[in-house]
């Protein structure tokens, strides 16, 4: 049985080897040796020696012939292993070595001996200690007599193998030391090199591979000490002064604790910690702590910090969130978003790269690409950190709303981030809510667009501007006075409401038709129609609904001709296929064309492809970190961040990002190999296309090393 108290395997990796010499069974002479089969190395253990050979002194081999040559022959060990047995360590044998119990009983007892000797002078105060001569090693001379190095070490082993009676205590590591320089200085003497002598030794004690092996080189030094010393260099290793940490000690844990729970549960993180470690003095403590205790914390780091943190019982606690799904890979998404990559891709080389000041290289006819996107965000004063290090058992409790909000509307490119001009910036903010500014529509979007037109012009002048917004419905919205079907009704509004004229063909003559009565109130939809002529349904006099529910589920004229075998099922339908209604556009594309810009639509559930979001993220976890729960300091500090703080190469390397993506779904991928791809090739500006074909390959491999590394 092993120490624990678990059955020893026969024959187990690390267990003990029981050899018996054959050439010398006379001796009665068994030795304990540990083979450890991952390290390839061999460990002297322990030994044990006969009932008749400890009776009977005189028949054990002394400081005689026979001795030396048991030494010798003791040395061969690949002659020796063959004669090995695999036997079950008996309660006889003694195991050498220090087991877990003693190691952490001497490590009280150097604990309290340091303990005892605090604050107490060294010896080196009032004496001079003299150089160790182990750090200063005399390399021998040649000339010097090896024989009696050679006799010294016989009587040296002899004394700890042989006769028992007169062992000291000596660990086995001296012992093999012992034989070690013993069969160096051997192969010397028949006439080997040092540096040939030293790897025989080392391969056969030590397993060593190499003639610049570690070992090697510690046995000519260790030689070179005994020659010139008659003794071997003192092992120093485990021998250093102990040094506790300075969390461990009780009463500094309860003067950090204090510190900790003094902090705010907000600003509570490793790196404040570290600063306040870092800065600390007794004035930060009662009872002068530090001048009791003799001790100054060093600095410690970052990671430091945490882990004191962890020791003094405070962990990261986060709240979780939910998971949602959305319409990101709906067919029609999908299609749109086909249709805008193919669109958009091309004019991408038309684009200055800004991290690198590439300017494109233009035909005749072709202008500088460049695209202003757009994005709303909305920031709320209670919207702090939402993961904290707090103290086993403690909780900490938020405001139940998130509190007043500001929302800021923004333009931006990436070669100027935010633009401004004296007073004049390229983002707003707005007060939404009842009995503040309202709610923001497309009416705030367009005096925001007019305003800056003449800023846009002028930082990118002759450039091919696009200006890009998500796909949302209030985007889509068609001006006020524009020919818009979901306003009509179905007979004439009693309402008086300015709408543009609209126009139709016949005869093929374009001709003008007033949308409004005399009165000013808008005409229905069945008096636009009868002016037309067309109210009518397959081609007989019949009456139209307003709108039918095959056009409330937005069911093409495809379906519905196969279903009714027209496309006239309602007045809505009739009124869609006119060509002043059909290429009606919406109110931001009139306005962005207008002034000669283009217009783009994201496709939707793709923030992705925005890089205005990415920035928003940057200045939400800034506001979080900063977070004191008061609207005014938000109000402050959303335009010193935005002015001040927010780097321009930052921006650049979000537009970037986002590009990647779109090389991406040009390549043809989409969901988790998407954003693996994007990951991967982060430092590039591209994904390059001659890895997409074993990027798949690369993935499977990359999850299954999550895994192995995950049960592992």
């Amino acid at each position: 049985m092993s120490r624990q108290g678990k059955p020893t395997p026969q024959p187990p990796k690390d267990d003990f080897l029981i050899m018996r010499l054959s050439d010398y069974e006379e001796m009665c002479h068994i030795s304990c040796f540990r083979m450890n089969r991952e390290k390839g190395n061999r460990q002297l253990i322990c030994f044990k020696f006969c009932s008749e050979c400890l009776a009977d002194e005189d028949d054990a081999p002394g400081d005689d012939e026979g001795a030396e040559n048991w030494i010798e022959n003791l040395t061969d060990v690949d002659e020796i292993l063959k004669s090995f047995q695999w036997r079950p360590v008996g309660e006889n044998y003694a195991r050498a070595g220090t087991s877990r119990a003693s190691y952490f009983r001497g490590k009280a007892k150097t604990a309290s001996l340091a303990e005892a000797a605090r604050g107490t002078k060294t010896i080196s105060t009032f004496f001079s200690i003299p150089k160790d001569p182990s750090e200063s090693i005399e390399f021998y001379d040649t000339t010097r007599d090896i024989d009696a190095a050679v006799e010294q070490l016989s009587a040296y082993i002899n004394q700890n193998i042989v006769r028992q009676e007169s062992r000291t205590k000596i660990e086995p590591w001296q012992l093999l030391q012992a034989l070690s320089v013993c069969q160096y200085f051997e192969h010397l003497k028949a006439g080997m090199g040092k540096m040939e002598a030293s790897f025989e030794v080392a391969r056969t004690y030590y397993k060593s591979q190499t003639i610049w092996s570690y070992k090697g080189r510690s046995i000519r030094l260790w030689a070179d000490y005994y020659l010139a010393n008659y003794s071997f260099p003192v092992f120093k290793q485990g021998q250093h002064s102990k040094v506790e940490s300075v969390i461990e000690d009780a009463d500094i844990q309860v003067a950090f604790k204090s510190l900790l729970r003094s902090m705010n549960d907000s600003d509570r993180t490793p790196l404040a910690f570290q600063t306040k470690v870092n800065s600390l003095s007794d004035d930060d403590f009662s009872d002068d702590l530090f001048d009791v205790k003799e001790i100054k914390p060093q600095d410690i780091s970052t990671k430091t910090a945490a882990r004191w943190m962890k020791i003094l019982g405070f962990f990261p606690t986060k709240a979780s969130k939910g998971w949602f799904t959305d319409g990101h890979e709906r067919p029609d998404v999908v299609e749109y978003r086909e249709k805008f990559i193919a669109d958009i891709m091309p004019k991408f080389k038309r684009m200055t790269k800004c991290e690198t000041e590439i300017r494109p290289v233009l035909e005749d006819d072709e202008r500088e690409f460049v695209v202003i996107t757009h994005d709303e965000v909305t920031f709320y004063s209670n919207e702090g950190r939402q993961f904290f290090w707090l103290e086993n058992g403690k909780k900490k409790l938020l405001p139940k709303t998130r509190g007043t909000s500001i929302m800021i509307s923004g333009f931006m490119c990436q070669c100027h981030g935010f633009m401004s001009q004296g007073e004049l910036k390229s983002y707003t903010f707005f007060h939404a809510g009842k009995n503040r500014d309202g709610w923001f529509t497309n009416d705030d979007l367009i005096t925001q667009f007019n305003g800056l037109v003449d800023l846009f012009k002028e930082l990118h002048d002759g450039m091919d501007i696009h200006i890009a917004f998500d796909n949302s419905m209030t985007h889509r919205k068609i001006a006020p006075d524009g020919l818009d079907i979901s306003s009509l009704t179905l007979n004439d509004s009693t309402k008086k409401r300015k709408v543009r004229d609209g126009w139709y063909m016949k005869d093929g003559e374009m001709i003008t038709q007033v949308m409004n009565n005399a009165d000013g109130t808008v005409k229905g939809m069945k008096a636009i129609l009868e002016e037309r002529g067309e109210f009518y349904f397959n081609d007989s006099i019949r009456t139209l609904c307003r709108i039918c529910k095959l056009c409330k589920d937005k069911v093409t004229p495809a379906v519905r001709f196969a279903l009714l075998g027209t496309t006239r099922c309602c007045a809505t339908s009739v009124l869609q296929a006119q060509p002043d209604f059909s290429l009606q556009r919406e109110w931001l594309r009139e306005v962005v064309e207008d002034v000669g810009f283009n217009i783009i639509y994201y496709p939707k559930y793709h923030c992705e492809l925005n890089f205005i979001e990415m920035t928003w993220g940057w200045l939400k976890m800034k506001c979080r970190q900063r977070c004191t729960y008061k609207f005014d300091e938000l109000k402050r500090l959303l335009p010193q961040l935005i002015d001040n703080e927010l780097p321009l190469w930052l921006i650049r390397r979000h537009a970037r990002y986002c590009f990647r993506f779109m090389v991406g779904y040009e390549n043809g991928l989409k969901g988790p190999l998407l954003e693996y791809a994007v990951k991967k090739y982060s430092s590039h500006r591209t994904i390059p296309s001659g890895i997409i074909a074993s990027l798949e390959e690369e993935y499977e491999a990359s999850l299954k090393s999550k895994k192995r590394k995950f049960y592992h």
